[in-house]
């Protein structure tokens, strides 16, 4: 009786702890095998990673369209900006050559000469260091004018609007539009009724700005 006791104790007691031991390890496997809550987990995020990656493409494909980096922009961009700066010479050169005065443009080249002269006469005399400004750059203002600027007011009183009246006049009465009389004949030099360079460079731009815009 006491043997047999004992084996069944042992017995029991192996069996119990094989038991244990297999079901623990069932345990563990139970823990690491995937379900179908896990398999959706998973699907949803790779389905969010998918998504993310279509949101950087369009970013870079959106990206790619507004730079202004690539070479081809740049010279597209620089063409427009030639062609909207020859637009505005032509505009300037057009509004002359279609109130032509005579006068007006010799007042004008020696405008321009003489402060060609004096630019050059101030580069030529430029000292190396600068120094004070002498007293025959000041300008006299309040009292410190003569008396004829100060007191001609009820002595000599010129109307501004009368006088620019009949100046306006006399323009008019010169002004010629040389875009309509000399039609054709810009390139011709002989003539000496046709305005030269302003008709040639005219059609200078004129040719420039067409071959700009075929680049675009």
């Amino acid at each position: 009786m006491g043997k047999a006791g004992k084996g069944s104790k042992t017995g029991s007691g192996s069996g119990s702890g094989k038991g244990g031991g297999k079901g623990a390890k069932k345990g563990g496997d139970s823990q690491t095998c995937w379900t179908s809550n896990d398999f959706t987990i998973r699907t949803a995020e790779k389905q969010r990673k998918g998504d993310l990656t279509e949101k950087q493409e369009e970013r870079i494909r959106r990206s790619a369209l507004l730079n202004r980096n690539t070479k081809e922009k740049r010279e597209k961009g620089k063409i427009r900006l030639h062609i909207k700066l020859t637009q505005r010479q032509l505009e300037k050169l057009k509004e002359r050559l279609e109130k032509w005065d005579d006068v007006e443009e010799d007042l004008l080249v020696k405008k321009e000469e003489e402060e060609r002269r004096k630019s050059q006469e101030e580069e030529d005399e430029k000292p190396n260091k600068k120094r004070r400004k002498g007293p025959e750059t000041w300008k006299l203002k309040g009292a410190a004018r003569p008396a004829h600027l100060v007191y001609d007011f009820d002595t000599r009183y010129v109307d501004p609007y009368i006088k620019a009246h009949e100046d306006a006049k006399k323009k008019a009465s010169r002004c010629r539009n040389i875009l309509i009389l000399c039609k054709g004949e810009f390139g011709a030099e002989d003539d000496k009724d046709i305005p030269q360079p302003q008709c040639r460079e005219y059609l200078s731009l004129l040719m420039q700005l067409g071959n700009l815009s075929m680049q675009l």
